[in-house]
């Protein structure tokens, strides 16, 4: 999965990471969905990539916090 957001704990920090490598394809169509995060602008796929606290379910590992 991807993440793509402002990182909750660095103030000016915006993350765009992800995929295993075959994601490079979706660049064109993440590129302004990373644009509208870097200007905090809002975009209706934004909740989809955005930062995820840590839950019990831990079905998304990568956006989990801390180790």
């Amino acid at each position: 999965d991807l993440w793509i957001d402002r990182d909750p704990a660095r103030e000016g920090l915006v993350v765009a990471a992800g995929g295993s490598g075959h994601a490079f394809k979706f660049a064109p169509l993440l590129g302004p969905l990373v644009a509208d995060a870097l200007e905090g602008a809002p975009n209706r796929w934004a909740a989809r990539f955005r930062w995820r606290a840590r839950t019990t379910l831990r079905s998304e590992a990568a956006r989990f916090e801390g180790p």
